[in-house]
């Protein structure tokens, strides 16, 4: 299998957003415009913390997010170290991506085609690193 390829241009792109953003406060509240196409998305929590991926799932379906399913990760895909979120592009097409930076904060984009992931986006939920 092949190592997912890492997005600087576009993982630049989303932080940028993420940082011009409130960074996932006061979100819930928020009037969000509609994305041009329907994005699923699957959440795993990466990080350990109990309901993090259950927490992270219903603010991006507040964010207009097709959410399917969440659950912890694999293990290849944990990791309690403080770091961003990771948002793996499974079908080519990162659409998306922003408003997950703008829902959940600082995120890593990586290309990850899997075609046995019936999703457009895999949202790793790690432990905060603020």
């Amino acid at each position: 299998m092949r190592a997912p390829r890492r997005r600087p241009a576009a993982l630049a792109m989303v932080l940028a957003v993420a940082a011009c953003g409130d960074r996932g406060q006061g979100t819930a509240d928020r009037d969000w415009d509609a994305l041009p196409r329907t994005v699923t998305v699957e959440v795993w929590n990466g990080g350990g913390e109990p309901g993090a991926a259950r927490d992270a799932a219903l603010r991006l379906r507040r964010g207009g997010l097709d959410v399917v399913n969440w659950e912890n990760a694999p293990a290849a895909q944990r990791d309690t170290a403080p770091r961003p979120t990771r948002v793996l592009v499974r079908g080519g097409d990162s659409t998306g991506a922003g408003r997950v930076a703008e829902i959940l904060g600082p995120i890593e984009v990586i290309d990850a085609p899997d075609p046995t992931r019936l999703v457009d986006l895999t949202v790793v939920v790690m432990r905060d690193s603020s």
